[in-house]
C-alpha cells in the first residue's frame, strides 16, 4: 500500500515502538497524527519528524478524551497504529 500523501494516526508515538512506527511512515511520504499523552512530548517528536507529522495530545484513561480526538483524527486516517 503505498503511503505517501495518506493519513496514519500512530498511539504512543512519543516514544518507543510508536515513536519508530512514526518516524518510518514519515519516511514513507504518510502525514502522521501523533497521538500521545504528553503534548511536550508529541512537539518534541513532531518537530523531529518535520511538516509531515502533527500532535494530538489525548489521555487514553479518560474515555471521553479518547472519544472526541478519534473523532477528530480518524476521519481522514487511512492507517491506524
Amino acid at each position: 500500500m503505498p503511503l505517501a500523501g495518506r493519513t496514519a494516526v500512530v498511539t504512543g508515538a512519543s516514544r518507543g515502538i510508536g515513536h519508530a512506527v512514526a518516524r518510518a511512515l514519515v519516511s514513507a511520504g504518510a502525514h502522521v497524527c501523533l497521538v500521545a499523552r504528553s503534548q511536550p512530548q508529541g512537539e518534541r517528536v513532531a518537530a523531529e519528524l518535520g511538516t509531515l507529522a502533527s500532535v494530538h495530545p489525548c489521555d487514553r484513561t479518560d474515555a471521553a478524551a479518547v472519544t472526541r480526538r478519534t473523532e477528530a483524527v480518524l476521519a481522514a486516517a487511512a492507517v491506524l497504529v
